[in-house]
């Protein structure tokens, strides 16, 4: 008979081992959800699938090893034995380590270094062997309940490359910053705050955009915007004499918008933008 020492023991290699386990597949997970998006429109019908897809057989069994760890963590610190308040405490903080070892970290890993979440999707495919008859269950169950309520799929076009890469761009606009779309400081195109009406006017042509970063100086000292628009009524004639063109500079923003913050922030400023211009 094992001794409740050794039982203990046991608990605590297995907790670990379960947690450890749990960390490279919710790493690997992240990889294999994004090539499940590039699979967009040739993805097979539920009815035609006989596994379970990779993205989803990741997430299963990492469930199942954390709930392997949770038992094991609770048969290792014997919370049975303890006070109620200790136990409780015991048992939170055992779960609360085994969740961001299991779960947080790697999810946080994967969003820092990408690359180290595809390399670990390999080793991690390979681990899901011993969960064969619970992913094998699963897909059973899924073609079962798909064949008793029939559910259209949400998606059945026959998308092009284009069409794929295009919503595959929708879908990670959140995760991206700034700093990975912005065009590089040596090809921006600006004016100085010193340039005459003629220049500015030069450079909105030889640019072609509606907007332009106005600059004191050198490009790292921006100091607001001038939109084509607002040039316009100088170029037409139509303000006083002696207007100055920098007196239409729109300045920066009070707001931290920086460029570590999500395209997606951008883009909701720049629809309240131009809802507020509108309503003018």
């Amino acid at each position: 008979m094992l001794t409740e020492a050794a039982l203990r023991l046991i608990g605590l290699v297995v907790a670990i081992s379960a947690g450890a386990w749990a960390a490279l597949l919710a790493l690997a997970e992240e990889a294999a959800v994004g090539e499940a998006l590039h699979t967009l429109g040739d993805a097979p019908p539920v009815a035609e699938e006989r596994r379970v897809p990779l993205h989803r057989a990741l997430h299963v069994a990492r469930l199942a090893l954390l709930v392997l760890g949770a038992v094991a963590t609770a048969n290792a610190v014997a919370w049975w034995t303890r006070p109620w308040v200790e136990a409780l405490v015991t048992l939170l903080v055992g779960t609360l380590l085994l969740f961001i070892v299991g779960d947080a970290l790697p999810r946080s890993v994967a969003r820092i270094a990408p690359e180290l979440s595809e390399a670990a999707l390999p080793l991690a495919r390979r681990t899901l062997a011993p969960f064969g008859p619970l992913l094998w269950l699963l897909a059973w169950a899924d073609r079962g309940l798909h064949a008793l309520v029939h559910t259209p799929r949400p998606l059945q076009p026959d998308l092009g490359v284009a069409q794929r890469d295009m919503l595959l761009g929708v879908f990670t606009l959140a995760d991206t910053t700034v700093d990975e779309v912005m065009t590089p400081r040596l090809d921006m195109s600006g004016v100085d705050i010193a340039a005459s009406t003629d220049e500015v006017l030069e450079a909105f042509r030889q640019s072609q955009h509606s907007r332009l970063p106005v600059v004191d100086g050198s490009p790292d000292n921006i100091g607001g915007v001038v939109f084509g628009k607002d040039l316009v009524p100088i170029t037409l004639g139509l303000v006083e004499p002696g207007t100055r063109w920098q007196t239409l500079v729109r300045h920066g923003m009070a707001s931290d918008f920086s460029w570590e913050r999500s395209v997606a922030t951008y883009l909701n400023v720049y629809r309240r933008a131009l809802a507020r211009t509108r309503a003018r």
